[in-house]
């Protein structure tokens, strides 16, 4: 599931879920938490919006897990309320990038700088990419991550696991209680790329593989985002087949040093630009 770029709340927020507990109950999980986060962020940004001083990060950070742990709690309800039990309870991952409208502390005062938080359960992956460097933001929630924080085994060994892209937290499936979401805060003063994508997208490092062939074009004005976002979507059906893909980029501008290409649909807000796909499999 991803946001709707219809909806006004995009030009500060873009999510990226990937379902699961089969078809039909992973639809639903991610669209539970879609639309549910969304009302949830709208009405975040409307009180910041009303605040006389900087709210302070450790707050924002606080809410937006208490705004993840009632979407848990929504899912895991409609489980109970369905009898669904172990692996055929639905669930959705999450990544999920807010930008938040308010100016900075002096020290990190700019006109042009983006406030960004970033949070994140499961393996759908947020990766920021510049001209010069890709970044992979997230630490994906599985059972080789699990052996590696523990100190059983190294990355590398537990790669080699049958279980070790076996999720370890998805939104929905347990009690809030067993939630752990990473929640990350960023200030923004280059220019780049932020892409939140699914695992049908990140499987085998493509984006890793590919990031050199798209972000500085679409960086220096020479390629519209949304065909570079339809790009990794074709590449991601041509080497990833097997699964569903979400794709969302946002174009992050600090300067005015390189022209956006102009997009195919509405989609530019002050110095953002968001574009969104999906595929089928």
């Amino acid at each position: 599931a991803q946001d709707s770029l219809s909806d006004p709340v995009i030009n500060h927020l873009t999510i990226v879920c990937d379902g699961i507990g089969g078809h039909e109950g992973g639809e639903v999980a991610s669209q539970l938490a879609v639309q549910s986060l969304k009302l949830q962020v709208r009405a975040l940004l409307a009180e910041v919006a009303e605040q006389t001083e900087v709210v302070p990060p450790d707050l924002l950070m606080q809410q937006l897990e208490a705004s993840l742990r009632v979407v848990n709690n929504l899912i895991a309800a409609r489980n109970d309320t369905q009898g669904r039990s172990s692996k055929q309870r639905m669930g959705t991952t999450l990544v999920m990038a807010v930008q938040v409208p308010q100016s900075q502390t002096p020290v990190e005062v700019s006109k042009n700088t983006h406030e960004l938080y970033l949070a994140h359960i499961g393996d759908s992956r947020a990766y920021w990419m510049t001209r010069q460097y890709c970044l992979l933001l997230t630490v994906d929630d599985n059972v080789a991550t699990r052996e590696v924080r523990n100190g059983r085994s190294l990355y590398r060994e537990a790669l080699q696991r049958p279980d070790a892209g076996g999720l370890t937290q998805a939104l929905g499936t347990r009690g809030a209680e067993f939630l752990h979401p990473t929640i990350q805060r960023f200030i923004v003063e280059e220019d780049g790329l932020l892409l939140l994508c699914s695992d049908g997208l990140s499987d085998n490092n493509w984006v890793e593989h590919s990031w050199r062939d798209y972000a500085a074009p679409v960086l220096e004005g020479k390629l519209a985002l949304a065909d570079a976002v339809q790009a990794w979507i074709d590449l991601a059906n041509l080497k990833n087949g097997h699964d569903n893909t979400s794709v969302v980029v946002t174009h992050y501008r600090t300067s005015s040093a390189y022209p956006l290409v102009p997009m195919p649909k509405p989609g530019v807000v002050s110095s953002l630009e968001v574009f969104s796909e999906a595929s089928r499999a």
